[in-house]
């Protein structure tokens, strides 16, 4: 078994009829307001291609996951930054921070060598400012 996972802001109400139809999905559950899983069998290169060409044509975006699959096994995870899903431009921060914590090797507490964790504070809070802008 597979799941195809999906994401969108906005969902079309025929997305995801055609979605299982397409995919033949056994079982599908909307398990957050912008994310739905639907459990298929192992896609084919042209089911993939298909599925590609439908969520491309409603802006959702798409992959199929081993549904054996922990989040443990992975190993790698990519961030939303360009706020496509969030409210901030974190490319546009990161740039910024790292402007600010070049030229400096302490960290606001005096912690020498501190540009990593000042960068990773600064981040964190430019992430909150982004947060309470979206609500």
């Amino acid at each position: 078994m597979t799941h195809l996972i999906l994401q969108s802001r906005q969902w079309q109400p025929e997305f995801i009829p055609a979605m299982v139809a397409l995919t033949g999905a056994t079982d599908y559950v909307q398990f957050h307001p912008q994310a739905w899983r639907l459990i298929t069998a192992a896609p084919t290169s042209d089911l993939k291609e298909a599925v590609d060409a439908l969520c491309q044509r409603y802006k959702v975006d798409g992959n199929f996951v081993d549904a054996n699959l922990r989040l443990s096994d992975f190993k790698l995870v990519a961030m939303d930054m360009d706020s496509t899903l969030i409210t901030i431009e974190c490319i546009d921060e990161i740039e910024t921070i790292n402007k600010m914590v070049a030229g400096s090797s302490k960290t606001a507490d005096g912690d020498a060598g501190g540009a990593p964790a000042g960068a990773v504070r600064m981040i964190s809070n430019a992430m909150g400012r982004g947060a309470a802008q979206s609500h």
